[in-house]
């Protein structure tokens, strides 16, 4: 019961608080009038702009510019009549019916009057626009016809209009002429043949945008210079390059070209046992033909101490010759075969070739080296002949050896990133190379190394 007489106060009091509107104010909240502009028409009245993206800023100034209007008698000779937005009075009727001209600028850009699009605009839409102004204090709502502009933005920095010599097409034009009228019947055919297929830049100039954006498109997927000289370099066969080298022998780290575990797999005690002759010596390495290998074996020995590191390496450059002599072929080897041919070469040394520079084939434990593969191998080769060579190696000699032109093995060397060219005076003082041998090219490994550029294309072929 108490609760029941709780809300019957709070009821009465909220009544209490908001009492029912009187009926004047009712009156006054209901009556809203509505009247057409007392102003006249020969005023400058309001504007509607439509204007492009991106929309000028709120400072943005604007004025109107008008000329006679359209149906007044040619005798008028007021004409351009200017007059600002802010109300300055003009002589035509009919404001909003007069050729007019809304034109605005900011620092960067300008926007203007599109006549053409304005006026098609207006006739599509089959409509008129009226500006209302409500008063508050007295109820009113006053309409005013106006106008609609579309307005085309323009930057000011792309105004700068080159102005085209007309000369040399007047002169082509009666060139033309000429032709046509005392040419000969192949020098009217030739110029038939040249206006048909003469390109019509104007025509292209509706479908520009469209052209861009399904360029743009087409290739958003394709890469950068960045990404493309990345690849490049990760697709070169070369051993692994050391790009934060500082001189040609950090180039390609021996590590990098001779795993720890083969270097260590490589025993030289045998080659530098006591009386034995250079024959001897050579016939501790693999079983190989080489001219490079045979000199560099006798230049270490001839020598007062010979390099264990040096001797080393030529091991190992034996060592690929033979692999690749025994893979290279056009036929698949066994493991067991590879083996055999090899030698005395360690097995940790020819399983660690057969996963770096051979293809086992699905048939079983059989073996091919591929082009890529070869080429790999080859360079890997060349690597380790330029750290014996202190950088500067002949190519003919190692031509010879591979069997390979001098041209071949001169691309494999650049794809190390070396030069082919000649030593100068203080190099070859330097290499205790005879003054004979001088102009004979050699592949010169700087740092960092040169690598060649990708080509952009076909060489142009004439006709023989």
């Amino acid at each position: 019961m108490s609760t029941t007489i709780d809300s019957k106060k709070r009821k009465r009091n909220s009544l209490s608080q908001h009492p029912h509107p009187s009926k004047k104010s009712r009156s006054k909240l209901r009556t809203i009038t509505f009247k057409q502009s007392t102003q006249s028409k020969k005023e400058l009245g309001p504007l509607l702009v439509n204007c492009p993206a991106p929309t000028p800023h709120p400072s943005t100034s604007f004025k109107c510019y008008t000329s006679e209007y359209r149906n007044a008698p040619a005798k008028s000779s007021k004409k351009h009549k200017r007059a600002d937005v802010d109300g300055s009075e003009g002589e035509e009727p009919d404001f909003h019916e007069r050729s007019t001209l809304v034109v605005g600028e900011t620092e960067d850009v300008e926007f203007v009057t599109d006549p053409l699009q304005t006026e098609a605009a207006n006739q599509q839409s089959g409509c008129s626009y009226l500006i209302a102004v409500h008063n508050t204090r007295t109820g009113e709502t006053v309409f005013r016809p106006a106008p609609l502009h579309l307005l085309e933005r323009t930057v000011k920095a792309h105004k700068a209009i080159k102005v085209e010599n007309t000369v040399p097409l007047a002169y082509a034009e009666a060139r033309t002429a000429l032709g046509q009228t005392f040419g000969t019947k192949k020098a009217q055919a030739a110029l038939r043949a040249a206006e048909r297929n003469k390109v019509d830049i104007t025509a292209m100039q509706g479908v520009v945008g469209t052209l861009q954006s399904t360029i743009a498109a087409a290739t958003e997927g394709l890469p950068s210079e960045e990404q493309a000289a990345v690849t490049a370099a990760a697709a070169r066969q070369i051993p692994p390059l050391n790009e934060d080298a500082g001189t040609p022998e950090d180039v390609y780290p021996l590590e990098s070209i001779i795993p720890k575990m083969e270097w260590d797999a490589i025993s030289i005690d045998d080659m530098l046992a006591d009386d034995l002759t250079l024959a001897l010596r050579i016939k501790t390495l693999p079983s190989v033909r080489s001219d490079w290998v045979y000199g560099h074996m006798k230049a270490q020995f001839n020598a007062p101490k010979q390099k264990k590191k040096t001797l080393k390496i030529i091991y190992y450059i034996a060592a690929l010759l033979s692999f690749k002599r025994v893979v290279g072929g056009s036929k698949p080897v066994e493991r067991e075969a590879i083996m055999q041919k090899m030698g005395t070469v360690p097995s940790i040394i020819v399983d660690a070739m057969l996963n770096r520079f051979a293809e086992m084939l699905r048939a079983g434990a059989q073996y091919k080296a591929t082009t890529d593969k070869q080429n790999l191998l080859m360079t890997h080769v060349f690597a380790l002949c330029l750290k014996v060579d202190s950088f500067f190696t002949d190519t003919s000699v190692l031509s010879r050896d591979l069997s390979l032109s001098v041209a071949t093995v001169n691309a494999l060397f650049k794809s190390l990133g070396c030069k082919i060219t000649k030593l100068t005076e203080p190099q070859r003082l330097r290499l205790g190379v005879k003054e004979s041998e001088a102009d004979v090219k050699r592949a010169v490994l700087t740092c960092p190394p040169t690598f060649p550029k990708p080509r952009s294309g076909k060489k142009a072929t004439g006709r023989g």
